[in-house]
């Protein structure tokens, strides 16, 4: 796997991040992992989910955890297909 960073997104904290997405688009997406902290924020993450995302729907599994990185409510794993 190749990872990317890019100068926009934030830098990553602990863990593998690739941010590849930025080069290739949203639309490239094929799933996502929601993890919030909370049920409340199930409808807040929906409603910017299909403002962000649109017409493209792809497979989606959100998961209310209690807690996630001190200081973040959420945290989104993203699988794409990428160009090369």
């Amino acid at each position: 796997m190749k990872s990317i960073t890019t100068r926009d997104a934030p830098s990553p904290g602990v863990g593998h991040y690739s941010q590849d997405i930025v080069h290739n688009g949203l639309d490239r997406v094929l799933s996502m992992t929601v993890y919030i902290q909370g049920r409340e924020l199930w409808p807040k993450v929906n409603q910017v989910y299909a403002r962000v995302l649109g017409d493209h729907k792809p497979a989606r599994a959100m998961i209310p955890v209690p807690e996630i990185k001190p200081g973040c409510l959420i945290e989104i794993q993203a699988i794409a297909a990428v160009n090369e």
